[in-house]
């Protein structure tokens, strides 16, 4: 399937930004989104697989570009749609019992079930992490915690 051009727009500020998030962070649930992530294979060696369409963070930033004439602030809350999303495949697998994702096998086919939960579970804590971002990127907390209580309960 061709990923329609507006998918790659943001695509490599995407992708750097979720490695940063990660950056610096070595426990093995780490390792474990990394994977997910299509970075790094089983055995944590670099790989060049796609992450997916990003969908979500593209159509954050299209939607605050728009809106606001500007994508860039909004990145931190993209970012943590992103890590969101990846967070719930990682559970639908386990509830699933999927044994593949984009072409590989998934997280808990490999290292089990509960570190898959712990891995998954993370994920999502990490991206409410990343969302603090916005405070650095001038919204103020009253902001902060309105997008924070909408991905929460969107969640």
């Amino acid at each position: 399937m061709k990923i329609p051009s507006v998918f790659k727009r943001y695509r490599k500020v995407v992708d750097s930004g979720l490695r940063a998030a990660l950056s610096g962070r070595s426990s093995p649930l780490y390792e474990m989104m990394r994977y997910h992530l299509g970075w790094r294979d089983e055995s944590g060696n670099a790989v060049s697989n796609s992450s997916g369409k990003a969908l979500r963070p593209t159509l954050c930033l299209l939607s605050c570009e728009a809106v606001c004439g500007a994508w860039r602030p909004a990145l931190p809350a993209a970012l943590s749609l992103e890590l969101v999303h990846n967070f719930s495949l990682i559970h639908d697998d386990i509830q699933d019992d999927d044994r593949e994702r984009r072409g590989r096998p998934t997280v808990w086919t490999i290292w089990g079930k509960p570190q898959a939960i712990n891995a998954g579970t993370a994920m999502r804590v990490l991206a409410n992490s990343v969302l603090l971002g916005l405070g650095e990127n001038g919204f103020s907390a009253e902001k902060q915690l309105k997008v924070q209580s909408m991905i929460d309960e969107s969640t």
